[in-house]
């Protein structure tokens, strides 16, 4: 993943002025308020099947409730700051009174290639400035070998709640020796229905857990796209 940033840009010119079809409209994830900084994520094949992949297989969940998550994609968040936009989020369609129906309960950032440090910042934006209205806020990140790691995060509160640490992971990596099908697969990926549709969930609804032929499924479209991003 990489990533492009240009200081002192006027709102006008990243949000207002931007023409159908630009780099901006394309790549555009972060506005900051304060520095005048705008950070630009070049996308690769990589980074777009992880969470792409990931967007399916919660869909697929979600779809077997009794009630839809409305999905809102990469649309740009105003935030206190700056505006943001992540991979994939998701809202709720119910009505909570004092909260602000801007905010996604469930979002995705996906990073390649040690932009962990990015991720993070991008974590603490969305819980901090949400006021944690972001219910669940998920990172998936590959490195050059094709490991992936899925973290929900929350923040820290022994760090004044200036920091985010993870709340759960689950990681797979490739078995490369011959002959070997099985893949290494750790940890586990469970979020609560409540977090997600903001209500109680009825008798023939159920949390989102994921497999290990779900991260089996993203880990193959991402090995899948590996050779285009070395190449």
């Amino acid at each position: 993943m990489l990533y492009l940033i240009m200081w002192m840009i006027v709102p006008s010119m990243s949000v207002s002025e931007k023409t159908e079809g630009s780099l901006l409209v394309h790549s555009l994830v972060t506005y900051n308020f304060t520095s005048h900084t705008v950070v630009l994520k070049i996308r690769s094949p990589v980074h777009e099947a992880a969470h792409r992949a990931f967007s399916e297989i919660f869909s697929n969940w979600h779809r077997n409730q009794e009630s839809r998550l409305i999905p809102t994609g990469g649309a740009t968040i105003e935030g206190s700051t700056r505006n943001q936009s992540p991979d994939s989020c998701w809202k709720t369609s119910v009505y909570v009174p004092g909260r602000d129906v801007k905010w996604p309960t469930i979002l995705v950032e996906a990073g390649w290639s040690g932009s962990m440090a990015k991720l993070k910042q991008d974590m603490l934006f969305w819980l901090r400035g949400s006021e944690e209205q972001v219910r669940v806020a998920l990172t998936i990140e590959v490195d050059r070998r094709g490991s992936i790691t899925i973290q929900q995060w929350i923040l820290d509160d022994t760090a004044s709640r200036s920091s985010v640490k993870p709340f759960q992971t689950m990681h797979i990596t490739q078995n490369r020796c011959a002959g070997l099908n099985q893949h290494q697969i750790s940890g586990s990926m469970h979020i609560k229905f409540e977090d997600c549709f903001l209500r109680v969930k009825r008798d023939s609804e159920s949390d989102f857990v994921m497999s290990k032929n779900d991260i089996t499924e993203i880990a193959e479209a991402v090995w899948h796209c590996l050779p285009l991003a070395t190449t």
